[in-house]
C-alpha cells in the first residue's frame, strides 16, 4: 500500500507542479488541495502537501514524510559525511518512515572533481567505515564509480559520480536503518 500511495505521490505532485506553473497561486492552491483529497482517499491517511514557489514538494503523513525539489542541504545532514566542496546542488530528496525510525537523504549536483577524486574523498573521510562497494566502470567515454560505506550503527553512505566528458555528476545517498 506504501509503495502505491508513494507512486500516485510523485505522479500526482508532478501534475499539480506543472498546473500550478501554468496557472498561477490560485491554480496552485486548488492543485495541492485536489492532490492532498485524492493521496487522503486512495490511502485513508492524513496528508500535508506543501508545493513552494521553485517546484519543490513535501509532502507529511502519520507514517513518515517525502520531499524532493529542494536545493538547499537539510540543516540536519551528519558533519562526518562530506560533499564535494564545489558541489552545484541540483536537487535534495528526503523520505523517512515515522514508525521504523529510517531515514534517507540524496543530494545531488556537480562538481569539478573527477569521479576518482570524488571516491578518494569519501574513502578518507569515512575511512572508520566498512566499505561496501568500490567499482569503476568506463564506456563511450563515460566514468563512473560507485562506493558505499556503513558503520555499527547502521548509517550508510552511496555515491555515484560520473563523467562524461562534459563534467562530474555527483549523486550522495545518506541513509539511517534499523535492525
Amino acid at each position: 500500500m506504501r509503495a502505491r500511495v508513494r507512486h500516485l505521490t510523485i505522479a500526482g505532485a508532478a501534475g499539480a507542479m506543472l498546473l500550478a506553473g501554468a496557472c498561477g497561486e490560485a491554480a496552485e492552491r486548488v492543485g495541492e488541495n485536489a492532490l492532498e483529497a485524492a493521496i487522503e482517499s486512495e490511502s485513508g491517511a492524513d496528508v500535508d502537501l506543501n508545493l513552494d514557489d521553485d517546484g519543490a514538494i513535501s509532502v507529511e503523513t502519520e507514517d513518515g514524510s517525502f520531499s524532493m525539489g529542494q536545493t538547499e542541504i537539510p540543516d540536519d545532514w551528519p558533519s562526518d559525511v562530506p560533499l564535494p566542496p564545489d558541489l552545484e546542488t541540483q536537487t535534495v530528496s528526503q523520505q523517512s518512515d515515522a514508525t521504523s525510525g529510517e531515514a534517507t537523504t540524496l543530494v545531488m549536483g556537480t562538481t569539478g572533481l573527477e569521479p576518482a577524486q570524488v571516491a578518494e574523498l569519501y574513502a578518507d573521510a569515512l575511512s572508520g567505515w566498512d566499505e561496501t562497494v568500490n567499482s569503476t566502470t568506463s564506456a563511450d567515454g563515460s566514468t563512473t564509480v560507485n562506493i558505499g560505506f556503513e558503520r555499527p550503527d547502521r548509517d550508510s553512505v552511496v555515491v555515484m559520480a560520473t563523467n562524461d566528458g562534459t563534467g562530474t555528476f555527483v549523486t550522495v545517498m545518506y541513509g539511517i536503518q534499523t535492525p
